[in-house]
């Protein structure tokens, strides 16, 4: 993934102001997507606020943008076929910008996730004052399968997407320097491609245990006047196929409520986990109709998956979610935006995804 990329996906928040002014930052609370017609794999998926705005896109592959990328020499479409077709995408997004007098900061971690699991660290400027207790949340994402695969060439382009069996991002450790005025964030990011078990997918499986998927993650710091608390949100739901013209519905569950403190204005997400089609011996992968997770002040929380789709839909599907929201009480004023929109999923002539920006309510 080139600089260049990056630089259309991601919007880089301001740095730190002089003593004593106000500091602004912007993170994520939740964010959802949904297509219309079909369930897909995921190529691409981006959500960043800043502000009172957020830059969005989903991709689905050839599935969703009816491009049909050319094949390598010696490649055959019986093996590695794409099936154009075009399907728009319904999101949701909701954020919080947080204006302050008290430490806060906020940068963008890159990680190149393999199935294993990988770590980067990013510095952290923090504007100036009593650095009380800090905390770093998932300010924005972004995830493109756009590079190469670990292992001997195929024929798969892995801009087309991988079926994922497990997606993880999480903050696992900030640390403050002696001088107060920076904080060492790590992040860690995995991704694990499944298979297709498809005869007509055959070089997708021949590849993606190989994946390696860059994630571009934006994390903010910030200081809480009292003491911040961890809440552990899961669910996993499970459903058969039922009639394959007519599968079984899938619903995941209700919000639920996490306990966050009556006194706390900040509620972000620590860590965001799915893992998909867990029994499967196979190691099958998940085409994905819809992904998504929410936490806020209210308390309620939720994170969940589907892959539902009449007509298109092979297999039973189950996911697993685990996420940990983070909580504290910050001086200074907060702002909830939402958004709800229906996208149509566009990609240039290099087939690099066209990032919308949005301005929330």
């Amino acid at each position: 993934m080139t600089q260049t990329r990056w630089m259309m996906v991601l919007l880089l928040l301001a740095g730190c102001p002089s003593p004593g002014e106000e500091v602004e930052v912007t993170y994520l609370n939740g964010f959802h997507f949904e297509w219309d017609l079909f369930n897909h794999r995921l190529s691409h998926m981006t959500v960043v606020p800043d502000g009172d705005e957020v830059a969005l896109a989903v991709v689905g592959g050839a599935s969703t943008t009816s491009r049909l990328p050319d094949l390598a020499e010696g490649c055959e479409r019986a093996t590695c076929a794409e099936f154009p077709f075009s399907d728009d995408v319904d999101v949701e997004a909701s954020w919080t910008r947080v204006r302050t007098t008290r430490p806060a900061g906020s940068a963008t971690a890159e990680v190149l996730a393999s199935s294993s699991a990988e770590t980067a660290q990013v510095t952290v400027d923090l504007s100036e004052g009593d650095v009380g207790e800090v905390f770093a949340l998932i300010a924005g994402l972004s995830i493109d399968t756009d590079h190469p695969h670990d292992g001997v060439p195929g024929c798969y382009l892995p801009s087309l997407g991988w079926h994922p069996k497990a997606i993880e991002v999480e903050v696992t450790d900030v640390e403050v320097n002696a001088a107060g005025d920076q904080a060492d964030v790590t992040v860690r990011a995995r991704f694990v491609a499944g298979n297709s078990l498809e005869e007509e997918r055959e070089c997708i499986d021949a590849v993606n245990e190989g994946a390696r998927v860059p994630f571009a993650v934006s994390v903010v710091v910030l200081s809480a006047e009292e003491g911040v608390k961890q809440h552990t949100f899961e669910r996993s739901d499970a459903w058969e196929l039922g009639e394959p013209l007519a599968p079984t519905e899938q619903i995941p569950g209700q919000p639920e409520d996490v306990g966050i403190p009556d006194a706390h204005n900040v509620v972000g997400w620590r860590s965001l986990k799915w893992a998909y089609n867990l029994d499967d011996t196979d190691d099958r992968g998940a085409y994905i109709r819809s992904l998504g997770f929410h936490a806020d002040s209210n308390g309620s929380s939720t994170g969940y998956a589907t892959n539902y789709s009449p007509g298109t839909q092979l297999t039973g599907f189950s996911y697993a979610f685990e996420g940990v929201v983070s909580s504290g009480q910050v001086e200074g004023e907060t702002r909830s935006f939402s958004i709800a929109e229906r996208l149509v999923v566009e990609v240039d002539e290099s087939y690099v995804p066209v990032v919308v920006t949005r301005k929330g309510s």
